[in-house]
């Protein structure tokens, strides 16, 4: 009798704790979810991704993804932000509501793959594509300016003057951010950037010159003896300006022009 009385405790108190346990294992068997929290989420999303060989980018924020593309020809970029975003833990990936637009983390996690209208991998970090520099169309332009003296009645090329009066000419074009504040202090340029819109570079001209065009003996060291503002818009020169011009080289020029 005794055991009978244990063995239906027993059994009443399995019964008791066999729903707690179905429910405990249930959880863990059926508990697929990525990410346990929001937070561990964007621990690892939050950030600025790079794809398409620096032509698309996303920033990841807590409460929005802005996509950039950059385009490969222009290199002009455009902006979507997208500012209804659900952190959707489940699955591992950052819908944005009403489209079809998915951000999903790599099981490795060191890309998302995401985007609208095809699927782009981006990378954690990188930088956009930099805007490659037109080098020849910019020395072209520099060599094809005409200088004057004397009111414009003696005039030539820059290139036909420094292969009379320069020797070891090196020529150096530098966007304006690469350039850096030496610029600002010709102020009477710095408007003409509003002016004409466009892609704006600093180009230098360095080598020795002439301190008297009728002796071949007399050169300075090598310095930079002239500057030119330049702005490109569609792969044509709008402006073209010398903005600085060192006196050895102008007295050259005066002497070789007047001649």
């Amino acid at each position: 009798m005794k055991k009978s009385k244990k063995l239906i405790n027993l059994i009443r108190g399995i019964a008791c704790v066999l729903p707690v346990f179905i429910c405990f294992t249930s959880c863990m068997v059926f508990n697929n979810d990525k990410y346990e929290t929001v937070s561990d989420m964007q621990d690892e999303f939050i950030g600025t991704w790079t794809g398409l060989a620096g032509y698309a980018q996303i920033v990841v924020g807590s409460d929005t993804v802005s996509y950039i593309y950059r385009d490969a020809e222009t290199y002009e970029d455009s902006l979507t932000v997208y500012d209804s975003i659900i952190w959707n833990t489940k699955d591992g990936c950052i819908e944005v509501e009403n489209s079809d637009v998915l951000f999903t983390m790599s099981e490795d996690g060191q890309s998302i793959v995401g985007g609208y209208g095809g699927i782009t991998i981006f990378y954690k970090g990188g930088e956009l594509a930099e805007k490659p520099m037109p080098t020849e169309l910019l020395t072209r332009a520099v060599f094809d300016a005409k200088l004057s003296v004397g009111y414009g009645y003696f005039s030539a090329s820059v290139e036909d003057i420094c292969d009379e009066v320069v020797r070891d000419m090196t020529i150096n074009c530098y966007t304006i951010e690469e350039y850096g504040t030496d610029y600002s202090q010709y102020e009477e340029h710095v408007g003409i950037m509003d002016e004409h819109p466009g892609d704006a570079y600093i180009v230098t001209l360095k080598g020795d010159v002439s301190m008297n065009p009728n002796l071949d003996y007399m050169y300075t060291e090598s310095l930079e003896f002239l500057k030119f503002l330049i702005i490109v818009q569609n792969n044509e020169i709008v402006y073209r300006g010398c903005f600085d011009m060192d006196g050895y080289f102008e007295t050259a020029m005066i002497l070789m022009l007047t001649d």
